[in-house]
């Protein structure tokens, strides 16, 4: 609610004025972090996490991707506070035009009538398994295609280090990498 009070009383400055994108959020020098979330608290915690433990807060560039239903809450969330420099672009999952039930399987299946419960198909019905953010990682690619490197942080992290050393980690050709959960055990593939 309160995110709604201050976009209404300062409306002026969450217009869409149809500027082009700034270049730091294209720019590959940078840090740049995807974040997918529809939980403006939960993203919230990631950025300032990051932000709170980068030496230099200004080469990081946060991209988050939400729902239509979060935008607005996203977006003054991001604009009210001051995150040391950091840039951070809040965007709607239908602001990527290439998504469309021809190109992404999971929207085929959001779309389809033919979608009966029956105990074969529960799962797919749960919107914990057929939410679009929980795809999106998957066309990193497609979504910043300027960028060489993007992190992928889910909405669940708290960052405790500086993360500008993964920059420095030889991918040895390999398109993604992945980082040990809490207290969990790691096998190591490929």
């Amino acid at each position: 609610m309160r995110f709604m009070e201050e976009r209404i009383a300062h409306s002026e400055k969450y217009i869409d004025d149809g500027n082009p994108t700034p270049l730091e959020f294209e720019d590959p020098k940078l840090y740049h972090y995807a974040i997918f979330s529809d939980n403006v608290l939960a993203a919230s915690v990631v950025v300032n996490s990051a932000v709170k433990n980068s030496k230099n807060p200004s080469q990081h560039v946060f991209h988050v991707v939400t729902d239509k239903v979060n935008f607005w809450a996203m977006q003054v969330m991001f604009k009210m506070k001051d995150y040391s420099g950091a840039h951070i672009e809040v965007k709607v999952v239908e602001d990527f035009k290439f998504f469309d039930s021809s190109y992404v399987p999971v929207l085929k299946q959001l779309e389809s009538a033919k979608m009966h419960a029956t105990k074969d198909n529960m799962k797919f019905r749960n919107p914990t398994y057929l939410s679009i953010m929980n795809h999106l990682m998957f066309y990193l690619p497609e979504m910043y295609p300027k960028l060489h490197r993007i992190l992928f942080l889910d909405d669940d992290v708290v960052v405790q280090r500086d993360l500008t050393g993964l920059w420095k980690i030889d991918m040895d050709g390999k398109v993604n990498g992945a980082v040990e959960t809490c207290f969990g055990s790691f096998y190591r593939y490929g």
